[in-house]
């Protein structure tokens, strides 16, 4: 018998991601149930039953998980969507790993440099602004600046500013792009588009350094547009986080009652250190679980599935095989990014999902659809996004140089839509 045959999982969301979670509950002997707003969300085909609730009504998520008698609730790349599932297992009393006050502390990034500052774990600098634009706080700004708004993703809202008239239109940009109607305006730090992205995941309060990555980040238009076009593991400065770092974010992490669940946390690397600019307290956009699982064995979706449904993560044995070194091996998950124009042609995409590199491949676009201006420089400008490994990093930099000769986008006047962003040469720098 499977572990949880016959339980009940409600997925509060049904994108693309959620297509692995399905999959890999139903080899659990899970019976999945999905919700979304919309009634063609992709995930619904595979899920045993779904809905058209809308994942942020809290209290109607909250009556479809009455009616419909679930175990458990799953939600792991949606800031919104985690408010409501920890809502409802609080209200129904089943297990989920983070408390209202600590989603905050994630979502929100002024809370979250304010944890980092309690616990002496270096972040950006931060300036004082609102929407009153008030001229003595303008005063106090030192050139440039990064302007983001305080709760979303997908680098959404985010601009690069080197003067007074750029942030106050930057500002209003960001203004748009926030639930909360706030933004933060913080030290831009010049790292020539490197950033890190460092993962933990959380066992019975004793968190474990999971990865470290290597982060590439695409200047679109002279930092008016900046997306991630790259991660790579095991970052190059692995062993120096450990050495310098991890300790103070493990007693943070500890201090703040964290105590299940996987988080990641960016952070740019500078000549002085390493500074922290923000969190999300679930699985990232870039499915490192692939990674980890392909050459570790650990698989943080599959333990957020056994959390939800038992309140456990893992045993102690598997949490000891965590390694952020990856045993030796590389890999990379990589964005596809196009330039604006209607997809006419696609080709190569069988032969790279053919690959025995290649783990995940998750595609947004299909011939006929429509890159506008508007997704310029966030993640409505991602085709694809490719997770490869490789036995070292030499190894993935073949890989890498392989599928990008592979791949065909021509849009409907014949021209390649395909924006090679990414150098796979630096992947050994």
């Amino acid at each position: 018998m499977k572990k949880f045959e016959g339980k009940r999982l409600l997925l509060i969301g049904a994108t693309s991601y959620f297509i692995d979670v399905i999959r890999e509950a139903k080899k659990m002997g899970v019976y999945t149930i999905c919700t979304d707003y919309n009634p063609n969300a992709i995930a619904k085909k595979y899920a045993d039953k779904s809905f058209d609730v809308n994942t942020i009504d809290h209290q109607s998520v909250l009556k479809l998980a009455k009616n419909e008698k679930v175990d458990g609730v799953f939600v792991a790349w949606s800031d919104a969507n985690l408010y409501t599932a920890q809502y409802v297992c609080e209200q129904l009393g089943m297990p989920f790993y983070a408390t209202k006050e600590q989603l905050d502390c994630a979502v929100n990034k002024d809370y979250f440099k304010k944890m980092c500052r309690d616990h002496g774990v270096p972040c950006t600098k931060q300036y004082s602004l609102d929407e009153s634009l008030k001229r003595e706080d303008l005063d106090q700004i030192e050139y440039p600046v990064i302007v983001k708004p305080v709760d979303n993703g997908g680098s959404r809202g985010i601009s690069v500013c080197n003067c007074e008239e750029e942030l106050t239109d930057a500002f209003t940009k960001a203004l748009s792009y926030s639930k909360r109607k706030q933004v933060i305006v913080e030290q831009f730090m010049e790292n020539s588009g490197k950033t890190i992205s460092v993962k933990y995941l959380i066992r019975d309060g004793v968190p474990h350094l999971l990865s470290v990555g290597d982060r590439r980040v695409l200047d679109v238009h002279d930092g008016k547009a900046l997306i991630t076009s790259a991660a790579i593991y095991p970052a190059s400065i692995t062993q120096k986080y450990i050495e310098t770092l991890d300790g103070r974010v493990r007693q943070m992490l500890t201090n703040m009652g964290f105590r299940n669940g996987q988080l990641f946390m960016e952070a740019i690397p500078a000549t002085d250190g390493i500074y922290f600019y923000e969190m999300g307290y679930r699985l990232s956009g870039g499915i490192t679980y692939h990674i980890t699982d392909a050459l570790t064995g650990i698989n943080g979706m599959r333990m957020l599935i056994n959390f939800a449904l038992s309140g456990e993560m893992c045993d102690v044995e598997t949490a000891e095989r965590i390694d952020p070194f990856m045993q030796g091996k590389a890999a990379c998950s990589f964005a596809i990014l196009m330039k604006q124009g209607t997809v006419s042609r696609i080709s190569g995409m069988n032969e790279i999902c053919r690959n025995p590199n290649v783990l995940d491949v998750t595609q947004y676009y299909k011939e006929g659809m429509t890159v506008e201006a508007k997704d310029i420089g966030n993640v409505g400008q991602m085709f694809a996004r490719i997770t490869t490994i490789g036995k070292n990093k030499q190894d993935l930099v073949r890989v890498i140089e392989e599928i990008e000769k592979t791949l065909c986008i021509l849009d409907v006047n014949g021209e390649e839509m395909f924006l090679r962003a990414f150098d796979p040469g630096t992947i050994l720098q």
